[in-house]
């Protein structure tokens, strides 16, 4: 938007600059007309970079128009770089290798072979068998008497009884109290902090306008062109700093009286007729009849599987050990260490610094040249004179 401002003032101050000359033209004309005839004039006018106007040589109907556009163009900027480059560099180490050797050894092998052998043998063993023998074993035989029982008896007897209890009744009251409670006020800060915005810097710049002139007709014609100097404007980057006043919340404590209804229970004693009932024990007597188990001798012929010690012959197979040796051959390989000298590349790296070319757009303030439109084929000569 400020751009805009600023092309817009630009092209009412060339505006304005236009009139004037104009204005100066028509006076001069009559010394003109008298000295060197109709034709002469002065040509458009053009605004310079001191804010003031310029006249052309030659005078037309209706001058070029210039106006003011941002334009991007694209410079190129040299910029150095910091980079890491790897150097390899050939080095001479100690490389040690192994040679290996084989040679044939002869050995002898220490093994245990398992050999079995058959042994007769004689043992005593145990076998059940059956013996005919007299048992003697007691067997018990149940039978009852009638027992006479003294036992206790638990009757309930209700009695009424006078009992104290104590009630807790309940009594309101008002009582004063502080309350505290946080309360968030708003209150204005003032902060500063940099703006950055852009503003148009005039740069010269040399153009190229076309001439016109008329004939004593007042006919318009193109008669040639002419240099002129002109001013544009770039956008600059300005950073300015901006006092400006924002609002933050702080919390504050707030202490206020309140009433508040408090609850005291008072105690009051009172008495109630309680029915309890007590058990009274009373003894009674009963006959009831008893069982009990007497044992009985008796005696019994059974037969009995006891163990008796037999004699029998066996073979028993036995397994030892025996030492045996054979011969056998291994190989047996050994390494000898070997040292020599060989070259091997080794690579560092190295920070270097380097220059690179960018392009980066940059954004100016351009004129532009507009043509007139175009003259009719009959024009009216102003009077001579004027």
């Amino acid at each position: 938007m400020k751009r805009l401002l600023v092309g817009a003032a630009a092209l009412m101050l060339l505006i304005g600059a236009a009139d004037a000359a104009w204005g100066f033209g028509k006076k001069g004309g009559r010394g003109g007309h008298s000295g060197g005839g109709c034709g002469s004039g002065y040509g458009p006018v053009v605004a310079s970079c001191g804010g003031g106007a310029s006249p052309a040589p030659v005078m037309s109907c209706a001058g070029p128009s210039v106006t003011y556009q941002m334009v991007t163009q694209y410079q190129q900027v040299t910029r150095t770089i910091c980079e890491t480059v790897p150097v390899t560099t050939p080095t001479e180490v100690e490389e040690t290798t192994w040679k290996a050797e084989t040679n044939k050894e002869k050995r002898t092998e220490v093994y245990y072979e398992l050999v079995s052998h058959k042994e007769k043998k004689t043992r005593t063993v145990h076998q059940w068998m059956p013996v005919k023998k007299k048992v003697e074993y007691y067997e018990m035989v149940t039978k009852s008497k009638n027992v006479e029982q003294t036992y206790q008896v638990c009757v309930p007897t209700p009695k009424v009884l006078k009992q104290e209890y104590m009630v807790a009744v309940p009594t309101m009251r008002q009582e004063k109290r502080q309350q505290s409670y946080t309360v968030c006020e708003t209150v204005p800060v003032t902060e500063t902090r940099p703006v950055t915005t852009y503003q148009c810097q005039p740069v010269t710049q040399t153009v190229t306008v076309p001439t016109y002139t008329t004939d004593c007709n007042g006919c318009v014609k193109q008669c040639g062109s002419t240099t002129q100097t002109v001013c544009s404007y770039q956008s600059v980057p300005v950073t300015t700093n901006v006092t400006y006043t924002s609002y933050k919340s702080v919390p504050k404590t707030v202490t206020q009286e309140v009433m508040v209804n408090v609850c005291e229970y008072k105690h009051e004693k009172k008495t109630q007729e309680v029915t309890v009932v007590e058990n009274v024990m009373k003894e009674e007597k009963r006959t009831v009849p008893v069982y009990y188990c007497e044992q009985v001798k008796k005696t019994a012929d059974v037969e009995v599987m006891e163990l008796q010690p037999v004699q029998e012959n066996y073979e028993e197979v036995t397994c030892k050990y025996e030492r045996r040796e054979r011969p056998y051959e291994v190989e047996v390989t050994t390494y000898k260490p070997e040292t020599k000298k060989v070259k091997r590349d080794v690579t560092t790296y190295q920070t270097r610094m380097r220059q690179v070319v960018e392009t980066v757009p940059v954004t100016v303030c351009v004129p532009v040249v507009t043509q007139p439109a175009p003259t009719p084929s009959v024009c009216m000569p102003p009077p001579c004179g004027y």
